[in-house]
């Protein structure tokens, strides 16, 4: 007997299709986490860049204030500078994610190229090669590795 009327689709090509679509999906996976890395990154050193920019006006504006800023200073948790004689944190303002740890260093009004800092998951410091702040991801792996080896070890004992 023949079936005039064939609906839907037989087994083989369902996973005819699932077997493609699992192919395209192990392709672009690696392409699109490494296009993720890459712009996270890249956020990181524009961060950097205009943290430094609002930096500079801060110190100005105090300049302007007649309180002259000069020496290392702290980034504090906040994105703020802090220690070297400062009373009280000096603000800065800016859009986008501030740095929440690190060093400036400020020259004549100016922040000195051997700054550095910590935006979201990247160091960022100064490469004299290519004359700009470039980002590099912190190394959190070992860490994790450390602490399952401790946790493995204790549950030998």
């Amino acid at each position: 007997m023949k079936l005039k009327n064939k609906y839907g689709f037989t087994l083989i090509e369902l996973l005819t299709v699932i077997v493609v679509l699992a192919i395209i999906a192990l392709i672009a996976t690696p392409i699109v986490m490494n296009t993720i890395k890459k712009s996270q990154k890249g956020a990181a050193e524009r961060s950097t860049d205009s943290y430094i920019r609002q930096v500079e006006t801060a110190v100005a504006t105090k300049r302007l204030e007649g309180e002259i800023l000069e020496g290392t200073y702290t980034i504090n948790d906040k994105g703020n500078l802090e220690g070297n004689g400062l009373t009280e944190p000096l603000v800065i303002e800016m859009n986008g994610n501030k740095p929440t740890s690190g060093t400036i260093k400020i020259s004549n009004g100016q922040v000195t190229t051997d700054s550095t800092m910590t935006v979201g998951s990247y160091e960022v410091s100064y490469n004299p090669t290519n004359k700009k702040y470039e980002a590099t991801k912190k190394v959190v792996l070992q860490q994790v590795m450390i602490n399952q080896r401790i946790q493995i070890h204790h549950q030998q004992q």
